[in-house]
């Protein structure tokens, strides 16, 4: 993810700007796939539609703290694979 570049975990939970632009991303992601209809989610399964969205609501509740470290495995493994599937989706390059 951009926002994280090429820091590492510490350094990425001890850059506070960094980190809460990080949830902050991750936030409007899921916001906006609560917009996606139905009929696309079941055309395009492969996308964690609830998951993603659970971590929105996640990050909009504050539901006993956010854990760093699932931010961080979030931005490392879980955001570049979404991408990619989306631009699959998009025909984007």
């Amino acid at each position: 993810m951009l926002l994280v570049g090429s820091r590492d975990f510490a350094a990425f939970v001890a850059d506070r700007a960094v980190y809460l632009a990080t949830e902050r991303s991750l936030f409007v992601v899921g916001e906006a796939l609560t917009h996606v209809g139905p009929e696309t989610r079941s055309t395009h399964a492969q996308i964690p539609w609830i998951d993603i969205i659970g971590l929105r609501n996640i990050l909009a509740h504050g539901y006993f703290g956010v854990d760093p470290a699932i931010l961080w495995r979030t931005v490392q493994e879980d955001v570049p694979t979404l991408i990619a599937q989306l631009r699959a989706i998009l025909g984007a390059p």
